[in-house]
């Protein structure tokens, strides 16, 4: 028989995942800024749209990007970082997610939720379909989407994740999606057990892990000295 939770504990888990959204949304933005081999130079918005103006790194001079630079709003910055970053988002931080919400007093389970048609409410030029990780507990039901700037929504947790708002109106698709179940693909590749996908090549692998390992092992290091994993629920509030 499974113990009852105390409201102390739902509290503490409810900060959890507060502290968690957060820091992969924090992850997320500082990975893509590094990882990318993209700037942003300039944005613009021109009635419900938001221009992004990109120098690819690849076809320039170092130097020549930040000289093409001219001024980049927050908004345009985390919508640029986000842009078409959400599988990524739940292939590459499944292992984090999974270390952290193991330590919450109330248990959880995370899916890997795919979502179609995900209205935005400031359009970019292209559209592509949303990723999210959907998290199900006793009183606990959210949408976490640290991509969601690219959709021009401020990134929070969503309650509940039905109502991810898409056109046309449609169910979430969770069906079998285990956390982690995108990385397990990643993991298959970096290991020669499966072929690599069409947009993936050996050094964007190998790029990849070294980004994760390194991201890892920071946190790791930085969550030691504060009481480990439970310092997100444990924590108390500011």
């Amino acid at each position: 028989m499974a113990s009852a939770v105390s409201f102390e504990e739902h509290l503490q888990t409810g900060h959890g995942l507060e502290r968690l959204d957060g820091l992969l949304n924090t992850l997320h933005l500082l990975r893509a800024e590094h990882y990318m081999d993209r700037k942003l130079v300039s944005d613009t918005f021109v009635n419900d749209e938001h221009h992004l103006h990109v120098c690819n790194r690849a076809n320039h001079a170092p130097a020549a990007c930040p000289r093409l630079a001219t001024s980049v709003s927050a908004k345009g910055q985390q919508a640029f970082l986000s842009y078409n970053q959400c599988v990524s988002v739940v292939e590459n931080f499944a292992p984090i997610v999974a270390y952290l919400v193991a330590s919450f007093p109330a248990r959880l389970t995370v899916q890997e939720a795919n979502i179609g048609g995900v209205q935005e409410t400031q359009r970019l030029r292209m559209y592509f379909v949303g990723s999210g990780l959907d998290v199900d507990g006793t009183r606990f039901e959210s949408d976490s989407d640290p991509t969601a700037p690219q959709y021009g929504r401020e990134q929070r947790l969503l309650h509940p994740v039905e109502h991810y708002p898409t056109q046309p109106p449609q169910a979430l698709n969770t069906g079998g999606a285990a956390l982690g179940s995108r990385h397990a693909v990643h993991l298959r590749e970096l290991h020669g057990e499966e072929a690599l996908r069409y947009f993936r090549s050996e050094f964007t692998v190998l790029k990849a892990e070294a980004f994760n390992r390194t991201i890892n092992n920071i946190l790791f290091r930085e969550l030691v000295p504060v009481g480990g994993p439970t310092a997100l629920s444990d924590m108390e509030e500011e």
